[in-house]
């Protein structure tokens, strides 16, 4: 851009358009153009960054720039790292920026010496070769006083040379500086694999009993993509499996299995220098996850199960139940204060009406003890609690164990029903003779069809003809969507709540097909049979039972595939 100096010379600020004068700009040596951003070249080309505080470093990189070139904790340990984190920095980096750029000289800062500074923040990116920069670093000074609103920062931009100026960076709550992750736990994968969907090959989930369900990603022969697959089997003896299944996965199970592995974030990260996998239930697993990857490798993860106390109090006239720790349980039976014990004796902790389930957190038959005059109840029990370790390539234990939810050991069942795929059964439409429908305290109807016929269908109801009054379009889209019916979720054999509810049906349709060979001869006809009922009667049920005679168990399907199979086939 070129400007004449005639024009900055003869400048006037006009208010409506500007308040400074086009000459002041061009003046002190161009202050008022001074980046100010703490970081001048973009995070996006990072290498490294070194988070440091006085006791500690954090030290994240990529091997490069591709979208396979993952960010890893090196240190303090060998750690992968969480995206969303990962680009909660390198966002907060990119957008940090002073909000006054000051001369060295106005600002007397001392020595940046470890006892002298806050922390540091150092980047090293790649360059146009390939090779990784000398690092940058941004060297953060505390604030003057607790009413600052900005901190001092001196950037180093290689060894002995710094940035000839001192940025003042907001900080405090709100701040970019204050939304930078610094710590490992906040920077590393916070779910149980640290790994992602994409990598994976094939999962094989099994237990010390001999149960064993093996995911595999195969060609679907009817589609170009591939799917999962699954194979169920147990241990028979010594010498023999038995399989329990053998087919397409339940994608809803595949979903949920997925979501506990790749996606749900661990309770805690219990201990990151483990040297007893016994403390936690690990020598003995209730789950072995092996998990097979792209690059033709494996990752091993075992989770064990083991029983901790857990404590609670609450206040012997109606008081709201809290969970305390073993430290303020053990002086309130010594009769000592704590500070826990106190909030829990505070009158705001009351309830208006009684509490239940008071006996799961041992509150029903309590000990008790006296905190300021108030007499609390304390409880203590013990709960279970499920822990995650991934072995080493030698399968051996490693240092860092997680906790994970009893939720997400839920999510790896070994039963065969689990695993079972959405279909419920697989039937053509050209194979189905007739239809017996029979709604709650309705009269059945019977339906004849026949697929190759000209008049494809009839139907009676109570010995009389009823084919006039008979919806054809109805009566085609109920077949469609019989033969198409996909299971939300299998729950297995045994389901006294479904069944109790299909002693009594809402819906039976009995399907009368006649069976083919391979060669397409008839082997005769025979009946299934599905009942379906809604969970709740009466009300708004999001999902419904159901059974069929082709499994023995039981199933739960949506309440829109219940709707379109319960439908009114006769015109009134």
């Amino acid at each position: 851009m070129c400007i004449r100096d005639s024009y900055v010379c003869s400048d006037f600020a006009d208010p409506k358009l500007r308040t400074v004068l086009m000459r002041d700009l061009f003046g002190g040596e161009l202050r008022l153009f001074r980046d100010h951003r703490v970081f001048s070249n973009s995070p996006g080309f990072a290498a490294e960054i070194t988070l440091k505080e006085k006791n500690s470093a954090i030290t994240v990189k990529r091997e490069g720039m591709t979208k396979e070139d993952d960010w890893k904790i090196t240190k303090p340990f060998e750690l992968a790292s969480s995206p969303a984190a990962l680009n909660k920095l390198l966002g907060g980096l990119a957008a940090m920026q002073a909000n006054a750029v000051l001369d060295e000289s106005l600002l007397a800062l001392p020595p940046p010496l470890p006892e002298n500074i806050d922390h540091t923040i150092s980047v090293c990116y790649f360059l146009p070769d390939g090779s990784i920069s000398t690092p940058v670093t941004a060297i953060f000074y505390p604030p003057e006083n607790d009413q600052a609103t900005s901190v001092p920062i001196v950037v180093t931009t290689e060894p002995g040379k710094n940035r000839s100026a001192i940025l003042m960076v907001p900080h405090g709550p709100g701040s970019i500086l204050a939304s930078i992750p610094r710590d490992v736990n906040s920077l590393r994968s916070r779910t149980m694999t640290s790994l992602q969907v994409r990598q994976i090959e094939g999962v094989t989930l099994s237990d010390f009993t001999g149960r064993e369900v093996a995911l595999t990603l195969e060609k679907d022969p009817h589609e170009r993509a591939r799917r999962w697959y699954a194979q169920v089997t147990r241990d028979d003896d010594s010498e023999r499996r038995s399989e329990l299944y053998n087919g397409a996965a339940n994608i809803y199970q595949v979903k949920e299995l997925f979501e506990a592995l790749f996606r749900d974030e661990v309770k805690s990260f219990t201990n990151d220098a483990s040297t007893d996998p016994a403390e936690y239930g690990l020598n003995h697993p209730i789950r072995r996850v092996t998990l097979k990857l792209r690059d033709d490798k494996t990752a091993l993860f075992v989770i064990g199960e083991k029983l901790r106390p857990q404590y609670f109090s609450r206040r012997a006239d109606n008081g709201r139940p809290l969970e305390i720790s073993e430290e303020a349980y053990e002086a309130a039976l010594e009769g000592k204060p704590h500070r826990e014990l106190e909030i829990v004796a505070q009158p705001g902790n009351l309830l208006t009406n009684p509490p239940t389930g008071l006996e799961l957190l041992g509150l029903d038959q309590p000990k008790t003890a006296k905190v300021n005059g108030v007499t609390l109840h304390l409880g203590k029990i013990n709960s279970r609690h499920f822990y995650a370790n991934r072995l080493d390539e030698n399968g051996n234990h490693t240092p860092h164990v997680v906790e994970i939810g009893p939720q997400n050991v839920g999510r790896m069942p070994l039963e065969a029903y689990h695993w079972r795929g959405i279909r419920l059964w697989n039937i053509n439409r050209y194979e189905i003779n007739g239809l017996i429908i029979k709604r709650q305290n309705e009269e059945p109807l019977e339906l004849n069809y026949d697929f190759f016929a000209p008049t494809q269908w009839s139907a009676s109801r109570a010995g009389k003809d009823v084919t006039a009054l008979l919806n054809t379009n109805k009566a085609e889209k109920l077949l469609k969507k019989l033969t198409d019916i996909e299971v939300k979720k299998w729950i297995g054999p045994v389901a006294e709540g479904a069944a109790e509810r299909l002693t009594d049906p809402g819906l039976t349709i009995s399907v009368l097909i006649e069976e083919v060979d391979d060669e397409g001869r008839s082997k005769g006809k025979v009946m299934r049979q599905l009942k379906l009922s809604e969970v709740v009667e009466g009300q708004i049920n999001r999902l419904c039972f159901g059974k069929s005679d082709t499994s023995p168990s039981y199933f739960l399907l949506d309440a829109a595939t219940y709707q379109r199979l319960i439908v009114k086939l006769l015109e009134e």
